[in-house]
């Protein structure tokens, strides 16, 4: 009895044809388009969301009243209330204060910018990398600051829907 082995028989491996090739091809591109569409709508709807939320807290007003700070030892407030946001720090008369920190690079986030709003602090000291600054916006007067440079800015307003 004999038996053949054959090593050096050459079995084909069935491959890819045209079809099968077209297939994949077609799929990928149809994939990466609709992922493409997909990324592109999602980021113009982050970048409307970031526009409304600027909005939100970006305010063109008069600046605020600045006083002395001999003023603002006379103003004897009974107790001032402290606050501090990425920072902003500082100390407000009375009232309620809300934070946040805004897009101020065209939607890159390389410069971030905190920004705080006050109901009605009627007085407020902003502790800077320079020194103190001190405003009084006067009793019921919205207000909101921000840090542009190292330097306190404050205008008058704010927006009652961030509270």
């Amino acid at each position: 009895m004999r038996v053949s082995l054959d090593y050096g028989a050459v079995r084909k491996v069935p491959g890819l044809d045209a079809v099968t090739l077209v297939t994949f091809a077609v799929t990928t591109i149809v994939f990466l388009a609709v992922s493409g569409a997909f990324l592109a709508l999602q980021w113009r709807h982050e970048d409307a969301a970031v526009r409304v939320d600027k909005a939100t807290w970006t305010l063109a007003g008069p600046p605020c009243p600045g006083i002395a700070p001999a003023w603002w030892t006379k103003l004897a407030l009974d107790r001032p209330q402290p606050f501090a946001y990425q920072g902003i720090a500082g100390v407000r008369a009375h009232g309620e204060v809300s934070c946040s920190v805004i897009d101020s690079d065209h939607g890159r986030d390389v410069r971030p910018l905190p920004v705080c709003q006050f109901r009605a602090p009627f007085a407020l000291r902003l502790t800077t990398p320079s020194g103190d600054a001190y405003f009084e916006p006067g009793a019921g007067q919205p207000v909101t600051v921000w840090m542009a440079n190292g330097q306190p800015r404050c205008v008058m307003g704010a927006n009652p829907a961030n509270w």
